[in-house]
């Protein structure tokens, strides 16, 4: 088809296609100079290919399967062509197989599939790397399309394709080698090489016959398919189970003006694919916004049967068609995109691809049976690398070319000297942006399927142009992102060996200048993220990040997720006490503890950070791990947003709480707590003997305010705990009153003199109102006020166990339990008042 007298379909308006009076230089656009330096070779005249039908190139190895048809033979040709890293000189035949009419092969790992002509899959388990004689005596198993092989009369219709017995299109899986697709007339078949009798499923009847197929390398779940219906469609095997109908996850209609012959799916972005047709044109397409194609690259002048992406660069493809010519392209050589053209050639081009073992190296096969070898140099790809490249610096373009050229050991050296370099002259995002060029950019959605989270699309038609334009945004810079820097999942077995100790140094370095930055600009949430990083590099070598940066860094967290540094700094706390580093923890340890109990205020005024109680404490490290852990649980209660914690935080403190706690703003916390509580006796307990603890230091004064503070509110509370209720049987406010008033006097050695003065006599009018009290409900509930005198006398029991004859308020006490004792109701008032209660 001779497309020079066509117009650029509306359709494709804005995709990026090349204009048709687009000038570039004869080197750029391959029919000049460039080139020239392309090593261009043919195979050897002991070599001979005919008819060729199909062709297919290992997935790891320079070696290739060529199918023959023709009246006089039938044979399936293994090839071993010559690359940089192998021993081999010339072309090498490996094995020869003669076979049925093959119409398509592919071929990964050990596994070679082969559709037939007559309506069979041949799989053939070949290692291409074994000698030729054990290759040979490979057999193949048989797949069978039921029905095919028998051919049916149909009448002929106008413009319909007849049923014939063709297996158009194998594919075999490139995660899953076990599962391989199968095209035939107007129907799709999944296969299962351990089941040869039927496929797994089948989808039939589709309105075109479908003639390309594809898997994703990215998710073994998802392939796509295309052919005379010019749709692309995506198939998920995960939602099958849910559709008895087998629809695909996504439609592109109209894909094409014509058939589309071949898809190849980005090795690299999962959400980029490429298809080409019987139009002439290859459309890459972003899955992402899968509505119009964002490239479209036109220069061959007949249907483009097969394309290919390049390996190792993710801008670079390959193509094949019917005007007998080879293309290399590359989507940054704008406008016209086409790097070479290859015309040696007198067929069609039906087979491309790139050696998964040289990856510079480029095949082509033509009806006809020529096969050329195409070499790709540095000189030919050099404009590439200036386009990509993003410095003006000397040396950042010298490290960028190897990188270009994938010259990792190189780059990553050079990397690692300048940016250390930077480092020296302060220049922490210049160094970091050369080490960022030693690390693969991966993508944020590895199944390539959901917008950017920056997306916002337009529901207008009005502005479907506009959105169009955004959505070829996105697609620009990640072809920036993905040529700059070394793609996403980059061949290991492609990647020039680096020293293992230049790599480790280059992390290393990277994570300090990261976390100085993250430091420098407070990114609390970024740190957070590479605490695991972090443990690791420690644990390794505590010295691998400076000490003072690590307190930094917990400066950063203490002031945006306190509870979160709690926790860091319990890890760090153990990684630092297995490497034998806890010197240089503590300095970490009293920024999280700080203010202390045991703060002086000559401390303070001569600077000193820590007194020499603290010291002693922090020298045990199962001891600063139990204050840091009891801290973080606090504090989770103190600000959970439920307010019933605050009684589960004094239950939690109770059962859990060191013998002392040495934060001081913590402690404080939880003395207002049990005060809002009204946990008066608990406050005063617990406040007198932390005043002993710390005698001396801040912290004891601050106590002594704190108890002042606190001694009016006890007053109120107990003045109204003796205030009479509505309800005379419940006497919970002077259970309260005696239990505040009782373990306040019997359990703190140290009270303030107002408070005993107060608590003295208010024991013994609390104790008279509550004798009133009872009196008065026994002449109405007798059994009331037994059950609520008991009550409060197995409150005082538990209270008074071991109180001794010498306490001085021994016998007020005894008698005030005599006196409740008093109350005892006989059988009979119990019986009678539980009658009562079961008759209402």
């Amino acid at each position: 088809m001779d497309l020079t007298s066509l117009t650029s379909p509306s359709s494709v308006d804005n995709a990026g296609m090349a204009p048709n009076n687009w000038r570039l230089p004869l080197a750029i656009r391959g029919r000049g100079p460039a080139v020239q330096t392309l090593d261009v070779k043919l195979l050897p005249e002991s070599i001979q290919l005919a008819n060729v039908s199909a062709f297919a190139v290992h997935n790891e190895w320079s070696v290739v399967a060529v199918a023959n048809t023709g009246e006089s033979r039938n044979v399936l040709t293994l090839l071993r062509i010559p690359s940089k890293s192998s021993k081999v000189t010339e072309p090498q035949v490996i094995a020869r197989f003669r076979d049925r009419d093959i119409s398509d092969l592919s071929w990964h790992g050990d596994k070679l599939l082969c559709a037939t002509n007559d309506g069979s899959v041949l799989f053939f388990q070949i290692d291409p790397m074994k000698k030729p004689d054990e290759v040979k005596k490979v057999l193949p198993s048989e797949y069978f399309h039921v029905g095919l092989r028998e051919d049916v009369p149909e009448p002929p219709v106008t413009g319909k394709v007849m049923t014939n017995s063709r297996v158009v299109r194998v594919a075999g899986n490139s995660t899953d080698f076990n599962l391989f697709l199968t095209l035939e007339n107007n129907n799709m078949h999944l296969w299962d090489l351990e089941q040869r009798s039927e496929p797994l499923f089948s989808r039939k009847n589709f309105s075109d016959p479908p003639l390309a197929a594809e898997w994703s390398p990215h998710c073994e779940d998802k392939f796509m398919v295309g052919g005379r219906a010019n749709a692309l469609e995506l198939y998920d095997l995960r939602l099958f189970n849910a559709d008895p109908d087998k629809k695909p996850a996504l439609s592109i209609k109209n894909a094409h003006l014509d058939a589309i012959c071949d898809i190849k799916w980005s090795p690299f972005v999962p959400h980029w694919v490429a298809s080409v047709g019987n139009f002439a044109q290859t459309r890459i397409w972003d899955l992402r916004f899968a509505r119009k194609p964002v490239m479209v690259l036109q220069d061959h002048t007949n249907a483009i049967n097969r394309l290919c992406w390049s390996p190792i660069y993710a801008d670079v493809l390959a193509t094949g068609a019917s005007d007998r010519q080879m293309k290399l392209w590359s989507l940054n050589a704008a406008p016209g995109y086409v790097m070479a053209t290859l015309k040696e050639f007198n067929g069609s081009v039906i087979g491309v691809g790139f050696s998964h073992e040289d990856p510079y190296q480029v095949y082509g096969v033509s009806t006809s049976g020529d096969f050329v070898t195409v070499q790709l140099s540095k000189a030919f790809l050099a404009p590439l690398a200036d386009k990509v490249s993003r410095s003006s610096d000397t040396e950042e373009v010298a490290i960028e070319r190897k990188i270009f050229f994938r010259d990792f050991a190189g780059g990553f050296r050079d990397s690692l000297r300048l940016a250390e370099q930077y480092r020296k002259e302060g220049k922490i995002s210049n160094a970091l942006s050369i080490l960022e060029l030693c690390y693969e950019r991966q993508p944020p959605d590895p199944e390539g399927t959901t917008p950017p989270a920056t997306y916002q699309p337009k529901r207008s038609e009005r502005n479907k142009v506009n959105d169009d334009e955004d959505t070829r945004h996105f697609f620009v810079e990640d072809l920036r992102t993905y040529t700059y820097y070394i793609p996403p999942d980059y061949p290991s077995h492609l990647a020039t060996p680096t020293d293992p100790e230049v790599m480790e140094r280059i992390q290393l370095l990277k994570m300090n200048l990261e976390l100085q930055l993250f430091v420098d600009k407070g990114q609390s949430a970024e740190i957070l993220e590479r605490m695991p990083e972090i443990y690791e590099f420690l644990t390794k070598d505590r010295s691998s990040i400076p000490a003072l940066l690590m307190l930094k860094v917990l400066k950063v967290l203490t002031s945006d997720y306190y509870v979160k540094a709690l926790e860091v700094g319990k890890c760090l706390a153990d990684i630092y006490h297995s490497v034998g580093g806890w010197a240089d923890f503590l300095p970490m340890a009293r920024l999280l503890l700080q203010p202390t109990i045991y703060d002086t205020s000559q401390d303070a005024s001569t600077g000193n950070q820590v007194s020499t109680m603290l010291a002693t404490k922090l020298a045990k490290h199962e001891d600063v791990i139990s204050q840091l852990d009891f801290m973080r649980s606090f504090y989770e209660l103190l600000w959970s947003p439920d307010p019933n914690d605050q009684t589960q935080m004094i239950s939690f403190v109770e059962d859990n709480k060191p013998e002392v706690v040495w934060n001081a703003t913590t402690n404080r916390l939880f003395f207002n707590v049990l005060l809002l509580q009204n946990q008066y006796d608990k406050f005063y307990i617990e406040s007198n003997y932390l005043v002993k603890v710390a005698e001396g230091a801040e912290f004891s004064e601050i106590l002594n305010r704190l108890r002042n503070d606190a001694f009016p509110k006890l007053q109120n509370y107990l003045q109204e705990c003796q205030i009479r209720t509505d309800k005379p049987s419940d006497l919970s406010q002077y259970r309260d009153a005696l239990r505040i008033i009782i373990n306040t006097l019997l359990n703190s050695a140290q009270l303030p003199k107002n408070v005993v003065a107060f608590l003295t006599p208010t024991l013994s009018q609390v104790q008279l109102d509550l004798e009133n009290v009872l009196l008065e409900l026994s002449t109405t509930d007798k059994a009331a006020a037994a059950r609520g005198a008991e009550e409060i006398v197995e409150m005082l029991e538990g209270l008074t166990e071991g109180l001794t004859a010498r306490n001085k308020y021994h016998s007020q006490i005894m008698a005030m339990l005599d006196m409740l004792r008093g109350f005892k109701p006989t059988a009979r008032q119990l019986l009678i008042s539980k009658d009562s209660v079961l008759n209402i």
